[in-house]
């Protein structure tokens, strides 16, 4: 489709009071791991004002306002509700938004439908990220949206003739923040200590990854290690292989992950082959490009549509162990090919080639 030029926006009223150009709307705490919503309003806060609202945490008695502002920069405000649910959002960002000048809102997930429906913007952006795509409260967003983007080609792909303003980004990464995992950076202890090779994965661990694989992989595989480093969501640590060459060292740092990924020789990315596998973003791929890791994963559906050309696919545990151990014997010279076709690609999918794409198709 054609871009179509949306958005101008208004000059700041004229009694100098401090507006928003744009209100993002998250469901991941600006503190927690970095995901698509903080990338994308730190590549916006670069030229625009920016509001990074989150769901709120529950009431504090002890706490005098409706909302407390954390400034991160000079254009980036995080605002933390301090109400009892989603329902008081609107009358509490009444008093520290000033919706007059109609600033652009980015909705990130069906929960802030209290605020969809109760406040005025002049612009509505729906950046879809949701697995549930046939929900209600989802289909109300797409619906209401001036704009539609989405991470997921098989979103994309199912949805691309319902909107006339959608478009997908997907595999985007914060680009220069992994290169430094070809600088000089110390590999922290707790991983260095690790025998190697080591094949590595960071990223969310939750129940689309196929632990019974990993298991049957790793115990394949005992002369190497075999690394997790994430957040565990709706799983329990005894889900990941108690075997002596698997290690889970945990969520770290987003500063510290470059360091981490260093240490892999290998990148890998076992997911079960199911319909979860749709939901499954590259953005993990791309950070693992940046850092010249070759890369072994299953052949989910945004991954093949995107990067079948630099990276090695394996369904079953006897094709990840034969492409793990093919890539281990290869030789630096034979491994050219692999980093320049991760460069080629990485040049189309970093963040700030994103936002500037975005801003394009907005026309801010």
């Amino acid at each position: 489709m054609n871009a179509q030029p949306l958005i101008q926006f208004p000059v700041a009223d004229s009694n100098g009071s401090v507006t928003y150009d744009m209100i993002f709307f998250s469901p991941f705490p600006w503190n927690g791991a970095k995901q698509r919503p903080h990338h994308i309003a730190a590549q916006m806060a670069l030229t625009h004002r920016i509001a990074f609202v989150e769901l709120p945490s529950g009431y504090n008695r002890n706490i005098e306002k409706e909302v407390v502002v954390q400034h991160v920069s000079e254009n980036l405000d995080v605002l933390r509700p301090n109400v009892f649910n989603v329902d008081s959002l609107p009358v509490a960002l009444a008093s520290c938004i000033d919706d007059r000048n109609a600033p652009v809102a980015w909705f990130y997930c069906s929960s802030f439908m209290p605020v969809f429906h109760g406040m005025k913007f002049g612009k509505i952006v729906y950046d879809c990220t949701e697995e549930n795509a046939n929900d209600e409260k989802v289909q109300q967003l797409f619906a209401g949206a001036d704009v539609v983007f989405t991470e997921n080609r098989a979103l994309y792909d199912d949805r691309k003739d319902t909107h006339d303003h959608i478009f997908c980004f997907p595999g985007q990464a914060d680009v220069d923040h992994f290169r430094k995992a070809n600088d000089g950076l110390l590999i922290p202890s707790d991983i260095e200590s690790l025998p190697k090779p080591m094949i590595g994965f960071q990223g969310t661990l939750d129940d689309r990854l196929d632990f019974d694989l990993i298991a049957e992989v790793a115990t394949g595989l005992p002369e190497l290690s075999f690394v997790f480093i994430g957040p565990l969501v709706n799983i329990e640590p005894d889900s990941i292989p108690a075997l002596p060459n698997v290690h889970y060292l945990g969520m770290k740092a987003y500063n510290d992950l470059p360091a981490y990924v260093k240490a892999f020789n290998i990148a890998w990315y076992p997911y079960k082959l199911d319909e979860s596998g749709k939901s499954i973003a590259p953005q993990k791929i791309m950070e693992s490009m940046a850092a010249l890791r070759p890369i072994v994963t299953s052949p989910v559906y945004n991954v093949v549509r995107e990067f079948n050309n630099c990276v090695e696919f394996a369904s079953t545990p006897r094709e990840f162990k034969r492409s793990i151990l093919a890539i281990l014997d290869k030789t630096p010279e034979t491994m050219f090919d692999y980093y320049h076709s991760f460069e080629q690609t990485i040049a189309q999918h970093s963040w700030s080639n994103t936002s500037k794409k975005m801003r394009e198709y907005l026309s801010i």
